[in-house]
């Protein structure tokens, strides 16, 4: 007997309504071409059902859509900066984003860094270019530690999403910098 409690309707019903809004009725064309033995509308159901199962298996706790929203959602570090630049690490395959920082002993540069996940990863990819179009601008930061590859024990903090709160003026940046402010945004 399984521990799992019977589905939630209204999450049922949700999934399914937004599948609804996704998937367009089949034309005859595309019946035609398919040899498909139903009417468009029942075979639309078909699609929709399947549009929903994958709603849910993204967005479920098990789910690759969940795992990437979840850190953001769990808000694990959460800071405000300013994006300074943005640079590939061939040797990661990660984009690493600098942000202006307070200068002082573990940052003489007044920068930081944080990685995206890899470039192979479509996640990856679009807050790599999400950053990119961010440089010069005040943000909230959410990232979350990541256990290295290889490397037992080695964490590595991976920029999970940026939240854009304006251009930074260089007197934001300075005064980030130097300390004078307790928040650059």
């Amino acid at each position: 007997m399984s521990n799992q409690s019977p589905a939630d309707p209204a999450v049922i019903q949700s999934a399914l309504i937004a599948a609804y809004s996704m998937v367009p009725m089949p034309t005859a064309e595309q019946m035609a071409a398919e040899n498909l033995p139903f009417s468009p509308a029942e075979y639309r159901e078909a699609l929709v059902a399947e549009q929903a199962k994958q709603l849910l298996m993204s967005t479920s706790p098990g789910g690759r859509l969940f795992a990437d929203v979840a850190p953001v959602a769990n808000g694990e570090k959460v800071f405000r900066s300013i994006v300074a630049g943005v640079s590939t690490e061939a040797s990661s395959g990660r984009v690493i984003v600098t942000l202006h920082t307070r200068v002082s002993d573990r940052t003489p540069e007044g920068t930081e860094t944080i990685r995206t996940e890899h470039l192979s990863n479509p996640f990856g990819r679009v807050t790599a270019r999400i950053a990119r179009d961010l440089i010069g601008h005040k943000v909230l930061v959410f990232g979350e530690m990541q256990e290295m590859t290889g490397r037992a024990g080695q964490k590595v903090r991976v920029l999970k999403g940026l939240k854009d709160l304006g251009t930074a003026s260089q007197a934001e940046i300075d005064a980030l910098r130097s300390g004078t402010t307790a928040n650059a945004a």
